[in-house]
């Protein structure tokens, strides 16, 4: 996660260095337009629509994944005719649930941009919040050993898709022209997201390596325990655990939705 930030670090900079020269909403597109062509551009905003397009439904469906971790065997979205994809179960209590958080955020992004950056710092505050404690938590608690986390480095094919993990930091260029701020200090703005990231990210895989003594071999078993984290927890905290983990996935989650629509 650490090398995926140093690449997204990188990228930062180097929208920081465009965006007072093309201080424009648009990001991406508009610098492509302004220092390419019309072709490339519409090619440019094209790629970003369908990136957009996957990854607000994909944050949006995580919402119902997230109860039925919490709910365990209830199953409070699991009701109705359903299908199947690749093998998964698809619900209409959970595209209802998809559906209505996409409506929110988009009725939130048409009522202003000083609303939905309300909505996201509350968001962000709740993910710090939530990760903070379930990291206190593993620090003084006797159910973990750092010695679980061996070996501390290595590498592994999930790591190729690390750096896509950071995006959202990218959508601040796209609002350059609403800035009411030096375009000195977007660059600084970007890089504290994307540590403030690699903190979330490095602080939940290791509540629970330390906490989960074998959570090598329940990585392998991943179908029968799905949700590691919460698992780790759980066994830290009880039940206010389980609740800490919904309110700082959600949060993240939430976030995204809230960031793309605009």
């Amino acid at each position: 996660m650490a090398l995926g930030a140093l690449v997204m670090i990188i990228i930062a900079f180097s929208y920081a260095y465009m965006v007072p020269k093309y201080p424009k909403t648009g990001g991406e597109f508009t610098f492509t337009k302004m220092y390419f062509d019309r072709n490339t551009a519409y090619a440019c905003g094209w790629f970003l629509v369908v990136a957009y397009l996957t990854n607000v439904p994909m944050n949006s469906t995580a919402i119902g994944l997230i109860v039925d971790g919490l709910d365990g065997s209830a199953g409070i979205l699991k009701w109705g005719l359903h299908y199947q994809v690749a093998g998964y179960d698809v619900w209409p209590g959970e595209m209802l649930l998809a559906m209505g958080i996409l409506i929110l955020f988009g009725i939130l992004n048409i009522l202003g941009v000083k609303k939905a950056g309300i909505v996201q710092t509350i968001l962000a505050a709740l993910l710090g919040i939530s990760v903070v404690t379930l990291t206190i938590a593993a620090l003084v608690s006797s159910k973990t050993s750092f010695a679980n986390m061996a070996p501390w480095w290595g590498f592994h094919k999930s790591d190729a898709i690390a750096p896509w993990a950071y995006v959202g930091f990218d959508t601040i260029p796209q609002a350059a022209e609403e800035f009411k701020f030096s375009y000195k200090k977007v660059s600084g703005i970007m890089i504290v997201a994307i540590i403030f990231g690699c903190f979330v990210y490095t602080a939940n895989n290791t509540i629970t390596a330390a906490t989960l003594e074998n959570w090598s071999d329940l990585i392998v078993e991943s179908v029968s325990t799905p949700w590691l984290l919460l698992t780790a927890a759980e066994c830290l905290l009880g039940t206010p655990g389980k609740i800490l983990v919904g309110v700082a996935v959600s949060s993240a989650a939430l976030s995204y939705p809230c960031l793309d629509q605009f």
